[in-house]
């Protein structure tokens, strides 16, 4: 889980063309502990992911729509309907 919501942030730090420098920046923190983060090497917080969503004007739901979708799709193979 971890890694698909990093690789997130990542994706759209990317599409909106912000740089690991600005991120830093916006979040207050160095850029080398921001890369940190993007490699999973430091711990990543609900506060840190809604603090992200600001920053990239988007809701922290987003993050996980992979996963809910994933999720979505195996629970609905494995339920039945009579």
């Amino acid at each position: 889980m971890k890694k698909v919501v990093i690789s997130k942030i990542k994706k759209i730090r990317l599409e909106k063309n912000f740089s690991q420098q600005y991120m830093a920046s916006q979040l207050q923190i160095s850029q080398s502990y921001y890369a940190k983060i993007e490699k999973g090497h430091k711990e990543l917080t609900f506060n840190w992911l809604v603090q992200l969503s600001k920053i990239f004007n988007i809701t922290p739901t987003l993050f996980f729509e992979e996963l809910l979708s994933e999720h979505h799709s195996h629970s609905t193979k494995n339920t039945t309907i009579d």
